[in-house]
């Protein structure tokens, strides 16, 4: 909600992780990151291939592949991180 309301220029991902009051790791799970037109992990920033946590309306994916489903007309060699 902060990130949102108060700090709405920034990626709300990015903004969320680095606050991540609730020391929430992601579940490492697949999400559409639609900013970026690219499947992204749920994660704190930092890792590999990590969009930042997701929020509770993204859809989580076990792999890139089936995310990648759901921006088809993405390229796959360019559909994620």
């Amino acid at each position: 909600e902060c990130c949102r309301q108060k700090l709405s220029w920034q990626n709300v991902n990015l903004c969320a992780s680095s606050f991540n009051p609730s020391g929430a790791v992601g579940s490492g799970q697949w999400y559409v990151d639609w900013e970026l037109r690219k499947c992204v992990k749920d994660c704190v920033v930092g890792g590999t291939s990590c969009g930042g946590l997701k929020d509770n309306w993204d859809v989580g994916h076990a792999t890139a592949e089936t995310c990648c489903a759901m921006i088809s007309w993405v390229p796959r060699d360019q559909c994620h991180t």
